[in-house]
């Protein structure tokens, strides 16, 4: 009897995948393709997931894509950035992450999470909540991403 080996991710695997994730428009639908690529092993996949959690978030199953976010083992920025701009309507569940962006991980926010976190806050009414979205513009300045703000919009 032969052993079957798990064949390495090809460029046709990665594309199939993003082809159902893209087509997809139930929750049960990206259930089925979920449990398809844990068992094809490709949960490490980085953006396999991304484009998953992508998708939950179009279909507002936001605990979902967090659960599923808080998985991975190796988050990378553009994966902090598909959550942190995919929370926009819960501005402080987008701070959270961005925060976590800060504290865990060695990445340095881009132009795209400071556009992401900051259009979050620019909705909301209260004095407290532009007293954030003035905190996080200084910090895209400082860091360089600042100019980049006010043209990118989500």
């Amino acid at each position: 009897m032969v052993g079957r080996g798990i064949a390495p991710l090809t460029t046709r695997d990665t594309n199939f995948f993003l082809s159902l994730i893209k087509k997809a428009v139930t929750l049960s639908h990206l259930n089925q393709i979920h449990a398809h690529i844990i068992h094809t092993n490709l949960v490490n996949e980085n953006i396999i997931i991304t484009k998953l959690i992508q998708r939950l978030l179009d279909l507002k199953a936001t605990a979902r894509a967090k659960l599923l976010f808080a998985s991975v083992a190796s988050p990378d920025l553009f994966l902090y950035n598909v959550l942190i701009k995919g929370l926009r309507n819960s501005p402080f569940e987008s701070l959270s992450v961005y925060n976590s962006l800060l504290r865990k991980t060695g990445f340095r926010p881009d132009n795209f999470t400071y556009s992401f976190v900051i259009a979050a806050f620019s909705g909301l009414p209260s004095s407290g909540s532009e007293k954030v979205g003035i905190l996080l513009h200084g910090r895209a300045i400082v860091s360089g991403s600042g100019r980049m703000c006010l043209w990118a919009r989500p």
